[in-house]
């Protein structure tokens, strides 16, 4: 029995899986780096996104891509898991961490729903993807059932290109290729924190310059 997706998730996950050997280069590129953020390559250290010392805590990356972040947060000590909607980026992500000899859990799904139990993980992060693919009614929840007291959600988002906004809320955009895909509009945060007040959220936007 085949699984059933919303729309967005279905679209985006045959978006990505065609577009996955275009961001092979980049992954390679991010794994052999040390953590930088946005368009303009901003160091940790200049915009602390990553605490430096992560050991022993418990740490999800919602949208993975090729794992890279992950890769980042096992370096600096974290007990990883990685969940992404394309089966081919984490395809990119398996042979990484084989060449890299740095190995975390994986798992091919839909950050809206994670199948691990309530307050498991100290620490997620998303650098642009549940932040601008996935739902934002639906991800920061989950992102805070997924957190134990006290825990923290981290995400990095830009932007929208020219897109038009469907009256659903979402952001139809019309790739180069032809291809249309769901975007989320950019909610209000206040809006979509209701059920994490006893958590930490930070967000940035780098591609604008600011840290929010």
């Amino acid at each position: 029995m085949s699984e059933e997706l919303p729309e967005h998730v279905s679209v985006n996950r045959c978006y990505w899986d065609g577009l996955a050997d275009q961001w092979v280069a980049a992954g390679e590129r991010h794994w052999a780096s040390e953590a930088a953020w946005g368009t303009w390559s901003i160091p940790n250290q200049d915009a602390e996104l990553l605490p430096d010392k992560m050991s022993g805590l418990r740490a999800i990356e919602l949208g993975c891509g090729t794992g890279y972040v992950s890769a980042w947060m096992v370096r600096r000590g974290a007990h990883v898991v990685a969940i992404d909607n394309s089966q081919r980026q984490l395809d990119t992500c398996s042979r990484l961490q084989d060449e890299h000899d740095l190995h975390f859990e994986t798992i091919h799904g839909n950050a809206e729903t994670v199948p691990y139990p309530d307050a498991h993980f100290d620490f997620a992060i998303s650098e642009y993807g549940a932040a601008i693919w996935a739902d934002p009614y639906q991800w920061i929840p989950e992102a805070a059932r997924l957190l134990c007291a006290g825990g923290q959600l981290v995400f990095l988002s830009n932007s929208p290109d020219p897109i038009a906004l469907c009256s659903t809320g979402w952001l139809r955009y019309d790739a180069p290729t032809g291809t249309s895909l769901l975007r989320h509009a950019p909610p209000r945060l206040a809006q979509c924190r209701s059920r994490s007040g006893r958590h930490r959220i930070q967000s940035a936007d780098f591609r604008m310059g600011i840290a929010l």
